[in-house]
């Protein structure tokens, strides 16, 4: 068997608290996925930022210490077919939200559909101040 030398990052779309898009449990998807020496982060991404943290908690117990959680959702927005995006989004800042999965173990954050610019600064600025007062 091959070992591979290229590292990556596998992040998974969930469609709700505890399961991927495709419906399976992200625990059971976080613990095969640990098992891989090739993965440097592992994490979510496009999915709304309210279902993140229950996500990561569930997962933790099952995630390698290794392997560090990357973290890049959606503004909180729903795509439909038909309208397009509907609903509003954030109920919180992105930098707000970013806060709590650090303490989770986030060590990536950024942004995927419907996240703006100016989030991405408030994100950035944020981490900035916590490095500094750290």
């Amino acid at each position: 068997e091959a070992e591979a030398l290229a590292k990556a990052w596998l992040s998974y779309s969930c469609q709700d608290e505890q399961c991927t898009s495709h419906g399976e449990k992200f625990e059971e998807a976080v613990k095969v996925a640990s098992k891989s020496k090739q993965l440097v982060a592992l994490g979510l991404n496009c999915c709304p930022p309210n279902i993140v943290s229950p996500l990561l908690t569930s997962a933790n117990k099952n995630r390698c210490l290794d392997i560090d959680w990357i973290i890049y959702p959606n503004s909180g927005e729903v795509w439909d077919i038909h309208t397009g995006w509907k609903g509003c989004s954030n109920e919180r800042p992105l930098a707000v939200w970013a806060k709590e999965w650090i303490q989770l173990g986030a060590k990536w954050i950024g942004g995927c559909c419907r996240t703006t610019p100016s989030d991405i600064a408030d994100l950035q600025q944020m981490l900035r101040q916590k490095q500094a007062a750290d």
